[in-house]
């Protein structure tokens, strides 16, 4: 009787000394990802502020300008080429 409560409190401190061991190795690989996952996000934040920047940098009046002039050939109307078009709203009402 004692041998066989000696042998399932041997295999108890085996399997127990198991678990530990898996806990541990689950812990250092959750640890791990969750600092590949912290990197990717100050990555993901760097680029996002990279991005904000270029966007107030292209959406700038000057920007929008150069642009119109280099891309479109657009360019500032002179005072001959302003027309001025008068509507008349319909008086129906």
């Amino acid at each position: 009787m004692e041998r066989t409560i000696a042998a399932v409190l041997v295999v108890m401190v085996f399997l127990s000394a198991v678990a530990v061991i898996y806990v541990k190795d689950l812990n250092r690989r959750m640890v791990t990802d969750n600092q590949d996952a912290d990197d990717k996000w100050q990555q993901l934040e760097l680029k996002h502020s990279q991005l904000l920047l270029e966007r107030a940098a292209l959406t700038s009046p000057v920007e929008v300008q150069n642009i119109a002039q280099a891309q479109l050939g657009m360019h500032q109307p002179g005072p001959t080429e302003i027309k001025i078009v008068y509507v008349q709203e319909d008086q129906a009402n």
